[in-house]
């Protein structure tokens, strides 16, 4: 059976669909002309997704039952913080009462996983809390199933990269950071630090001017100069907020999967923050079967498949 695996980023659809280690389908679909379909102006979002969903299956002749969902994180909540080392059955609890401080709205309005990692030495546990609202998980929920899909899986977009160092076999330990920017696809950028693969800290950086709205395809390619400085501005917020979470856990180096014609100048960049840096190619991992893998949605700690 076919795998399908759909990404709703804050600009673009993305469906892709395999077949055993093989890439069928592949199709882009811009935001804005999902939320611009000729319907009536009042129809709600869901019946407009719904729509674009089945065109593209219909279009591109994508057979599935069964999807796995990858989302940015303007639809969840990821978080990180510490805990000291407690009892399994009583650290459920203390990280429910913990990511209180870190939710906007009720406990009770959202899906929730954690995993957390022990550091020996201090005995203390790094948390990595994820949430999601539950009336944004009812509403993709719902509109596949008005297509006749069940989602079997759920994954943050910016944990997806994180394969990528496995499928290119980079096996780095210690702290390093993942840089994930497509300035031709206009899609979000992502800054990820690890510690020995566990997730410290994670942050999307939106590289429009304004708040996060659909941009056009042409925008990022007329100007992707103006993106790379908000990406090197963004960055340097990103270190220096985590750098004051974590004064003693120096970052080693920087992977980035970024556009080859920009790399020279981003590392250049890195360079003068003291901060190796080094480049990841995006094609080979579309050889390597990233975009299969990522469709199958593996299970790992960062989903929230069980709570489907």
């Amino acid at each position: 059976m076919n795998k399908l695996g759909v990404y709703f980023g804050p600009n673009f659809i993305n469906f892709t669909e395999t077949k055993g280690k093989k890439l069928i389908n592949n199709v882009q679909v811009p935001f804005f002309e999902a939320l611009d379909i000729e319907l009536e102006e009042k129809v709600p979002l869901e019946i407009k997704l719904v729509a674009v969903i089945n065109e593209t299956l219909r279009t591109n002749k994508m057979e599935a039952k069964e999807v796995s969902l990858v989302l940015s994180g303007r639809d969840l909540i990821i978080r990180s913080f510490e805990m000291p080392d407690l009892p399994k059955e009583e650290l459920v609890n203390a990280v429910r009462f913990e990511a209180k401080k870190y939710i906007p709205f009720k406990a009770e309005e959202i899906v929730s996983d954690f995993q957390a990692q022990i550091e020996r030495s201090s005995r203390i546990n790094n948390i990595l809390f994820m949430g999601l609202k539950k009336d944004i998980l009812e509403r993709y929920l719902n509109v596949f199933k008005q297509v006749n899909i069940k989602v079997r899986r759920l994954e943050y977009s910016g944990f997806s990269i994180i394969r990528g160092l496995k499928l290119l076999r980079v096996k780095e330990s210690g702290i390093i950071g993942i840089l994930s920017a497509d300035f031709f696809g206009g899609d979000d950028a992502n800054f990820i630090v690890l510690e020995n693969g566990f997730p410290l800290f994670s942050r999307d950086i939106n590289l429009a001017s304004g708040p996060t709205v659909p941009i056009e395809r042409d925008d990022f390619q007329a100007q992707p100069e103006a993106f790379l400085d908000k990406l090197k501005s963004e960055m340097r917020i990103s270190l220096d907020y985590y750098q004051r979470k974590f004064p003693d856990k120096r970052i080693q180096r920087v992977f980035s999967f970024v556009n080859h014609d920009y790399y020279q100048e981003l590392e250049s960049y890195m360079s003068e923050l003291s901060i190796s840096s080094k480049l990841l190619d995006f094609n080979k991992l579309i050889d390597m079967d990233l975009i299969e893998r990522k469709a199958k949605g593996k299970a790992t700690y960062y989903q929230l498949k069980e709570k489907l």
